[in-house]
């Protein structure tokens, strides 16, 4: 009777969705013939004119208006949605710009502070001693090579002697060996070379100078002293190189004695030449500033630093004294959104003009946590809508030519493509009222809304002429003229709730393919005739699932007997049809069970469009669990203890576990079904129920290895296979490894349907 069911619901929806279609034209219909039993002949003949001629006026007005207004509406919004867009293209833009950016950074970031502590592994290991000068130049010459980022390598001793290797260019690494000379305060350095296209150190290239550099009084030198572990230093311009860099820096301690400090220098420059491998837009462009305001990176590093004359010591530039303009307007952007906003407070995008040349344009301003850095990108408004405006200007023009030819085809159109076929649909609804339904047909129509309500008069027809086939036609027209309808309401009652599913169905499934169907009715109709035949109501069909309920519509006092006895009945005929399909070469089925009784509501469901007859509740969502868990326990029925109470006397039954289903907050006992005590043969074997139950006791006490020896020997009784014993037996031996907390108790908890 399901289909039935379906197919009516069907068709009353799709009837009272066709009869609002043609309302309008209904009191057309019935104006005309309102008019024609007045005057015979002539009328009904003006009636007809006047509507035609008034249909093609009001249709051609219509469609011109509608034309016009839905021009003015699409192009005076679409500049507004036009620059909307252009906002989210650029926030975007600059998202993704940030993101690589803050990547990269934190890459070369994240690599120099590894390098750090590989160096000072290797020196406190002795794998590399600090003192030998080949292998420190080896090592150091290894890092440099392998890491283009870093720009310096050196170690400072607290006597304040230093060695380092500095990255001149892509082709030359220098190395520098410092001895400094306490008396005259001064350093001897002797400096040697690697050129890259020798592939060798060149002793032909050595210099020896003095200077007063002493290590111990350099900040990095310092800091790390102080700090004793990893540090970074903030951002200042090299003394050598008259470079923006950074350094990070580790105090070397070999066996907890403080040696002197390792230090690895970046130059922000390698960070300004990735900044200027990106696109910002087509003239946009991307910087780094600290959190004094000062640039750090730039795609031109020739602006990030300037000397002061009188000092002639490069410095850091302040973003508001660059040269680059744009940079001045980010500048200014970020001074206007710190009186609003009182400061910039993760990523922000700032929609600005330039008071000066009138530009608009799109800032972003993202800080780096972890360095007080603030990546920033700068975009002009008219990278994306120089072209936006061209395309404008053409669409004016397209919108004023589309109304005049529109004007043309509605007045010269209208008549053969809407008026004719309105009036053909409007006759064919008097047909319909007299369920004239072999009078219906489709009329074709190049206009959507007639074609659709053409289309809507054949479904509703269809329906109709299908809806006959279940209910005598006198019944259809009193349905369709009188509307009757089932009521929505329910009752609670204790029902038991059936659920049975197919095991991998969709490997089966992936695997026959279109095979399957009629195999799987055949699966389906032996297990609904056991269901119907044992007193059981279908609920509904899920796939390859059926859920069943007993105890309603028509009362049953033995509704969980009836259920445990047709689930047995439904495992033993699945057991016979798997040796005809395996006879046949086919796929046998596998299917789990769940059981669970207890209080639903029972009725009618749904909406006043569709309802079912089903069951809700928490007594139903733990039957569906219920038939989930026999995949765990590798079981083919399970019920819970509701179901139990009601059968115990009926069914053997092995009780299980004590499991808290997903989406529940207490714990229930589960059963797996044996057999029914009126079908147990002399040869049934159950020694082994008692010995699992003892087990599950010891195990739930915690008393895990008594637990084993009972689930063992459950096994051994089984003839060497129990998938429950062998699953508890595994939570056995991970609790005695791990030793379970004071409150277990037990309770297996389901994370997961």
């Amino acid at each position: 009777m399901k289909p039935a069911e379906e197919s009516t619901n069907g068709n009353d929806a799709a009837s009272e969705e066709s009869e609002q279609l043609i309302e309008p034209i209904k009191i057309i219909t019935s104006e005309m013939e309102s008019e024609e039993s007045t005057e015979p002949e002539k009328p009904g003949f003006f009636a007809r004119l006047k509507f035609r001629c008034s249909l093609k006026v009001g249709l051609a007005a219509t469609i011109l208006v509608t034309v016009i207004v839905t021009s003015a509406l699409i192009f005076f919004p679409w500049i507004y949605i036009s620059k909307k867009n252009t906002a989210n293209i650029a926030l975007e833009l600059n998202r993704e710009i940030i993101k690589g950016v803050v990547q990269e950074i934190n890459n070369v970031f994240t690599t120099a502070e590894s390098t750090l502590l590989t160096i000072d592994g290797i020196f406190s290991q002795g794998i590399v001693s600090v003192e030998d000068q080949d292998q420190r130049q080896q090592l150091y010459l290894a890092l440099l090579k392998s890491n283009p980022t870093f720009s310096w390598i050196s170690f400072g001793w607290p006597n304040g002697d230093f060695i380092g290797a500095q990255r001149q260019d892509d082709k030359t690494i220098r190395f520098i060996n410092s001895t400094w000379n306490p008396a005259e305060k001064k350093a001897k350095r002797v400096i040697s070379y690697y050129l890259e296209e020798k592939n060798r150190l060149s002793p032909d290239v050595i210099r020896v100078m003095e200077n007063k550099y002493y290590a111990p009084q350099r900040g990095w030198f310092k800091k790390a002293v102080d700090t004793q572990g990893k540090i970074w230093t903030g951002v200042y311009v090299f003394a050598t190189s008259k470079k923006p860099g950074i350094n990070v820096a580790i105090s070397h301690e070999p066996n907890n004695n403080f040696a002197g400090v390792i230090t690895i220098a970046i130059e922000l420059e390698r960070i300004s030449n990735y900044l200027s491998t990106i696109n910002v837009g087509k003239t946009g462009t991307v910087f780094i500033m600290n959190s004094k305001q000062e640039l750090i990176a730039f795609q031109n590093p020739e602006e990030v630093t300037h000397t002061i004359i009188g000092k002639g010591k490069p410095q850091l530039k302040a973003l508001g004294k660059a040269n680059d303009p744009r940079l001045l307007v980010a500048y200014n952007a970020m001074l206007e959104n710190k009186q609003e906003n009182s400061g910039i407070e993760g990523q922000s995008q700032i929609y600005y003009k330039d008071t000066v040349t009138g530009e608009n344009y799109f800032i972003s301003f993202s800080p780096i946590e972890k360095r007080g850095w603030t990546v920033g990108t700068i975009i002009p408004e008219s990278d994306f809508l120089s072209e936006i405006n061209a395309n404008m200007q053409k669409m004016l023009i397209a919108v004023f030519a589309l109304i005049l030819v529109a004007a043309f085809v509605v007045v010269t159109l209208s008549r053969y493509l809407i008026v004719n076929p309105l009036l053909k649909i409007t006759h064919q609804t008097r047909q319909i009222q007299n369920f004239e339904l072999d009078q219906i047909e489709y009329i074709p129509s190049v206009i959507q809304e007639v074609d659709q309500l053409s289309t809507s008069m054949e479904q509703m027809r269809k329906g109709l002429d299908s809806f006959q086939r279940y209910l005598p036609t006198e019944l259809v027209r009193k349905l369709i003229s009188q509307g009757i309808e089932a009521k929505l309401g329910g009752e609670e009652k204790s029902l038991s709730v059936y659920f049975i599913d197919l095991v991998d169905f969709t490997k089966i499934s992936e695997a026959m393919g279109p095979d399957l169907i009629p195999y799987l009715a055949q699966f389906m109709g032996e297990m609904s005739h056991i269901i119907t035949r044992e007193n059981g109501t279908i609920d509904k069909y899920m796939g390859d699932a059926i859920m069943a309920f007993w105890g309603a519509p028509t009362p049953n006092d033995n509704h969980a007997l009836d259920a445990c006895r047709t689930a047995l009945q439904c495992q033993r005929t699945l057991n016979s049809l798997r040796i005809i399909w395996r006879r046949e070469g086919k796929t046998p089925f596998m299917a789990r069970i769940g059981i669970n009784t207890g209080p639903v509501l029972v009725g009618n469901m749904g909406s006043d469009q569709k309802m079912d007859y089903t069951v809700i509740g928490d007594t139903v969502n733990v039957a569906s669990r219920l038939e989930a868990l026999n995949k765990m326990y590798g079981t083919n029925i399970i019920i819970g203890e509701g179901t139990f109470h009601e059968v115990r006397q009926e069914v053997i039954v092995r009780k299980l576990d004590n499991v808290v289903v997903y989406g529940r907050e207490q714990g229930l006992d589960i059963y797996e079904v044996i057999t029914m005590r009126d079908d147990l043969r002399l040869s049934t074997k159950l020694d082994h129920i008692q010995v699992y139950e003892e087990g599950l006791k010891f195990y739930q006490n915690a008393n895990f290895g008594k637990a084993i020896e009972k689930f063992e020997r459950t096994i051994e009784l089984r003839g060497g296979k129990d998938n429950p014993s062998n699953l508890l037996i595994r939570r056995c031996q991970r609790f005695i490894e791990q030793a379970p907390d004071a409150n277990f108790s037990g309770t297996t908890i389901m994370r997961k349907k």
